[in-house]
């Protein structure tokens, strides 16, 4: 997987059309919510655990970010950029809050503060599944059909 995601970032075709990109994508959404709830369970049997679990969801999901940064993200602005809306932009850049919260969560494991753990983890597990529909229901219509610029003012609305 590796590979095939420095050869994503490498290409200069990131902004073309990818028919197997929405499965790839909502295959690894399930695998981010199993692996963030698996590492909520674990917060109550041991630090070790609980790290090694953090350490493993955070280098998929910034797989994952990577993957639709080059080419989900990077097709919707190529796509939608004479409608001139920044909308697109400001969702990209919401995934940064999310490297802060888990930051944020690993110094609460590391000091044994379960219970502040288990609020951020509330926190990331929410906006996770938020952004995981918000992208399922919005943005992987944007990216399948092309639309006008007024219907895409009202979708993202």
């Amino acid at each position: 997987m590796i590979k095939k995601l420095r050869y994503l970032t490498r290409s200069k075709f990131n902004t073309i059309y990818s028919h197997n990109l929405l499965k790839q994508l909502q295959k690894e959404h399930k695998k981010l919510l199993k692996l963030i709830n698996s590492l909520e369970n674990s917060l109550i049997i041991s630090r070790d655990v609980s790290l090694k679990k953090l350490e493993k969801f955070r280098h998929e999901f910034e797989l994952h970010v990577i993957l639709e940064h080059k080419k989900l993200y990077s097709k919707l602005h190529s796509k939608y950029e004479p409608c001139g809306i920044t909308k697109i932009e400001e969702i990209k850049q919401e995934l940064e809050k999310v490297i802060d919260l888990l930051d944020k969560l690993k110094e609460q494991i590391n000091s044994r503060k379960t219970k502040e753990a288990k609020i951020i983890l509330l926190s990331i597990q929410r906006y996770l599944q938020k952004r995981i529909d918000f992208e399922e229901s919005i943005l992987y219509k944007l990216y399948e059909h092309d639309y006008s610029c007024e219907e895409l003012k009202l979708l993202l609305n």
